[in-house]
């Protein structure tokens, strides 16, 4: 049982560079999320020669971070090899991003806009994930979104919508 290995590479984004805005993710709500502490900056960068962090926890008190992410890498090692893709996960404290402003924290992607304006913004084949959770043990809502501006409809239908109700352990929600 070998552990997770991430690489670091480099592609050139045809998307962001693009006159077509239809292209480029935006919200109107980033400023207010920003300054409400609720939107990460995604990790790429590899550190302890094999990690990227994929997990990120705004708003809320989290014990053992490092497993959350050890077992979210692991997960990214099958994705990554099978289906190309990259997961990022972002819990929030649903008591301060509600269940109705899920599409104004995910869908209009305030996290893919800023991404995307660094260097380091998510690639094509990023999928993130929003999980809300008021107690730390449910997930209350959930949301996701991929660095592509269309395709995968089923794919994020099925993680916006049958992740609620689920218990909040790495176990569950990752399968490792």
């Amino acid at each position: 049982m070998p552990g997770p290995v991430a690489k670091q590479g480099t592609y050139l984004n045809y998307i962001i560079p693009s006159v077509n805005t239809r292209l480029r993710a935006y919200s109107s709500d980033i400023a207010r999320f920003q300054k409400a502490g609720l939107i990460p900056e995604l990790g790429h960068s590899v550190y302890g020669y094999y990690y990227v962090d994929g997990a990120y926890f705004e708003g809320l008190n989290v014990a053992n971070k490092a497993d959350w992410q050890y077992k979210l890498a692991k997960l990214n090692a099958m994705l990554g090899t099978d289906l190309q893709g990259r997961l990022y996960v972002v819990v929030v404290n649903a008591n301060t991003v509600s269940e109705h402003e899920t599409t104004a924290y995910i869908e209009r992607s305030p996290l893919l806009a800023v991404a995307q304006v660094g260097k380091d913004a998510v690639s094509k084949n990023a999928v993130i994930v929003a999980l809300g959770t008021k107690d730390g043990t449910t997930v209350d809502w959930s949301d996701a979104s991929t660095g592509m501006p269309r395709g995968n409809e089923a794919c994020l239908y099925d993680l916006a919508h049958n992740l609620t109700g689920a218990k909040w352990t790495r176990l569950l929600l990752f399968g490792i």
